[in-house]
C-alpha cells in the first residue's frame, strides 16, 4: 500500500481533515477541540448515522519469545465470568555465569537453590498486596524437550500458546504474594531489593548442578545439554485470579544481578563457615516462551468462539492472544466532497460482572482491513514518510474515560480518524473496515465487552464527522 503514501494521496492526507488545521506541522499533534469549526448546516455539517457492523475472532499468533521485550506473564485467571479462564507460564533457560565457570573442588554440601524472576510492578485481575489470598500458586518443572534453544533468525519464532515436554513431577512449588514480591527482600551479603519473585527449588536440583563435570559446566551449550532448563507453571487445581508480570531481562536494579532472571545457587565450603553462592542467569542468547493458554469452555464467550464470521451486537476485545473486533461503517454517499474536520469513533464498555476485577484496555489500537485482507495503519498514525509513527497514538487517541449514563459508570473510548476517513473518501470507498486490539505490553491481561450498533443511543458505537463542502 505504500503507493498510496507517496504518491497522489500524500500531499493531499498530510493536509486532510484536522492536520490542516495545524498547517501540516508533522511534529505538532494537536487533539480535537476548539479548532474545529461550528456546525452551521449551511458550510459545516455533522453525519453521525453510519451503518455499521461487528465481527469477533479469536487470534492467537501473539509472539511468545519477543526478544526485543522480554516481559512476561506468569499466573491464572479462573473466574472470569465473561471470558473464562486464563492460565500463563514460563519456559525459560539459564547458564553459568561465565565460560570455563568452575565450583570450588571442596564443597562440603548444598545449602538451598532459589529461582529469582524480577517482578515488573504490574499485575492483573486480584491486585490488592494487602489481601494475602491475592497471590501466584505455582509450580516448576524440569524442561526435557530438545527443541527448547534460543530462537535466533534461523530458527522459528513460538507463538503463545506453544507448548514443551517437560517432567511431570514438580522440582519445586510454592504460593507468591504480591506483598512478599514487593516487600524489601534482605539477600546474600547484605543486598536489598524490591520487586523479586522468589521460589525455593528441591534440593535434588542444586545437587544434580553441583554434580555437573567441569565440561559440562565449560560452555552454555554443554551445561543447556545436560539441564534444558524451568517451565514455571500456575497450580490451576488452586482457584486464583492474578496474573503478575515479570521481565526476563532489563530489570530495574541497582544490582545487576537482579536485573534478570536466574537461579542462585548456595552452597558450603569445607573449612569456610561463610555461606557461598554460584549465579546462572537467564541472558539474551537463552531461550524462553510465555506459555498464555484461554479456556472459554461453558463462559458467554464460547459463543462468539463458534461462530467467529457472524455479526453481531457486542464488541470483544482481550489481549492477545485473545479476541479482536473488526469494524465496517457503511460511509455510503453520506459526506459529500469535503474537507473532513473531525471524524470520532465512539466505542461505550458494558457493565460486567467482573469489570472491577477485569479492567479494560489503557489502549486500543486500530489499524485499516485492506481490500485484499491485509492491514495497514490508519493514516492517522502516518507520517510525512509514511511509516507509522507511535508519537500520532497521542491524537488518535483509544485511551478509556470514565463517564456517567444515566447514572451509571462507564468506560468509554473516542478515537480521531479524520485522515482516514479523508483517505477513504478521496479514494471514492463506500466503506471503511477497522481491526480494534489491545496494546500488547502485557499479554493476557485486560479485556472489554462493548455495545454494539443496535444499543441506546448513549452507548452504541457510532461514527461522528464534522465536514465542511467544498465549493
Amino acid at each position: 500500500m505504500k503507493n498510496l503514501f507517496y504518491k497522489n494521496l500524500k500531499a493531499l492526507t498530510l493536509c486532510a481533515g484536522f492536520f490542516s488545521l495545524n498547517a501540516c506541522k508533522e511534529k505538532s499533534i494537536v487533539k480535537p477541540g476548539d479548532l474545529i469549526p461550528p456546525v452551521d448546516n449551511i458550510n459545516t455539517f455533522e453525519a453521525k448515522d453510519f451503518a455499521i457492523s461487528l465481527q469477533n475472532a479469536y487470534y492467537d499468533s501473539l509472539r511468545a519469545n519477543d526478544y526485543r521485550f522480554p516481559i512476561v506473564a506468569l499466573g491464572q485467571v479462573s473466574s472470569d465470568a465473561f471470558f473464562g479462564k486464563t492460565s500463563a507460564g514460563v519456559y525459560m533457560q539459564f547458564i553459568p555465569s561465565m565460560e570455563y565457570f568452575k565450583f570450588p573442588e571442596n564443597i562440603s554440601g548444598l545449602d538451598s537453590i532459589v529461582l529469582i524472576l524480577p517482578y515488573s510492578g504490574f499485575s492483573y485481575g486480584d491486585t490488592d498486596r494487602t489481601i494475602t489470598s491475592n497471590s501466584l500458586r505455582l509450580k516448576a518443572y524440569e524442561i526435557t524437550d530438545p527443541e527448547f534453544r534460543y530462537a535466533d533468525s534461523t530458527i522459528g519464532n513460538w507463538y503463545s500458546p506453544k507448548e514443551f515436554q517437560h517432567s511431570t513431577t514438580a522440582i519445586g512449588s510454592g504460593e507468591i504474594t504480591l506483598k512478599t514480591m514487593t516487600d524489601t527482600s534482605f539477600l546474600f551479603n547484605g543486598d536489598k531489593e524490591v520487586n523479586l519473585l522468589r521460589l525455593p527449588l528441591d534440593a535434588s536440583v542444586g545437587n544434580y548442578i553441583l554434580s555437573l563435570s567441569e565440561g559440562d559446566l565449560a560452555t552454555s551449550s554443554a551445561f543447556i545439554n545436560k539441564f534444558k532448563g524451568i517451565l514455571l507453571s500456575p497450580d490451576t487445581t488452586q482457584n486464583k485470579n492474578t496474573l503478575g508480570y515479570f521481565y526476563m531481562s532489563g530489570a530495574s536494579s541497582q544490582n545487576s544481578i537482579y536485573q534478570t532472571a536466574h537461579l542462585q545457587l548456595f552452597y558450603h565450603v569445607a573449612g569456610d563457615t561463610a555461606l557461598k553462592r554460584s549465579i546462572f542467569p537467564f541472558t539474551l542468547s537463552c531461550a524462553y516462551s510465555n506459555n498464555i493458554k484461554r479456556n472459554y469452555s461453558g463462559s458467554p464467550a464460547q459463543q462468539f468462539l463458534n461462530t467467529p464470521t457472524l455479526n453481531r451486537d457486542t464488541m470483544l476485545v482481550q489481549s492477545y492472544p485473545g479476541f479482536r473486533s473488526d469494524v465496517t461503517i457503511k460511509l455510503d454517499d453520506k459526506i459529500p466532497a469535503s474537507i473532513v474536520n473531525l471524524a470520532t469513533l465512539e466505542i461505550t464498555v458494558a457493565r460486567t460482572n467482573d469489570q472491577n476485577r477485569f479492567n479494560p484496555p489503557t489502549q486500543l489500537i486500530v489499524n485499516r482491513i485492506n481490500s485484499d485482507n491485509t492491514i495497514s495503519p490508519v493514516m492517522d498514525v502516518v507520517d510525512g514518510n509514511g511509516q507509522s509513527n507511535t508519537d500520532y497514538l497521542i491524537f488518535l487517541d483509544g485511551k478509556p474515560k470514565l463517564i456517567e449514563i444515566n447514572g451509571v459508570e462507564h468506560y468509554k473510548y473516542a478515537i480521531n480518524l479524520p485522515r482516514e476517513i479523508q483517505r477513504t473518501l478521496s479514494l471514492g470507498e463506500k466503506e471503511l473496515k477497522l481491526r480494534i486490539t489491545t496494546a500488547q505490553v502485557y499479554p493476557g491481561a485486560h479485556r472489554m465487552v462493548a455495545f454494539g450498533p443496535n444499543a441506546t443511543e448513549d452507548t452504541k458505537i457510532r461514527l461522528k464527522v464534522i465536514y465542511t463542502k467544498q465549493n
